[in-house]
């Protein structure tokens, strides 16, 4: 782990994971859950990663921030464009567009 603090509303934090190979961040993503759901558990709460389990307060949501390096060069990055991304980015960005329905059901299966 990174580093992690405090957002908005109660209970809710912010983990972020150092930059790692896909297999290593879902391990490192797969344990963190786990391992606060489990000490959760022990102290008498629950845990959950639901963007929004209160009505009367913020809600939260997982997200995952994406990079692609070719060597040392970020690959999704253009400084040539009006918005910096790259033609390699755009497509990346398309593709998740155009399979989200597919991806969703993978990542958010309940």
């Amino acid at each position: 782990m990174k580093e992690s603090h405090h957002e908005v509303a109660p209970s809710q934090h912010e983990i972020d994971l150092t930059h790692a190979d896909a297999l290593a961040t879902a391990d490192a993503i797969t344990t963190f859950r786990l391992a606060v759901k489990e000490v959760a558990q022990e102290s008498g709460y629950y845990a959950s990663f639901m963007p929004k389990p209160l009505q009367s307060t913020w809600g939260s949501g997982m997200h995952t921030h994406f990079s692609l390096f070719q060597g040392n060069r970020n690959a999704f990055y253009d400084s040539g464009t009006e918005a910096p991304l790259s033609k390699v980015g755009q497509a990346f960005v398309a593709g998740l567009l155009r399979h989200a329905r597919e991806i969703t059901a993978i990542t958010n299966p309940s």
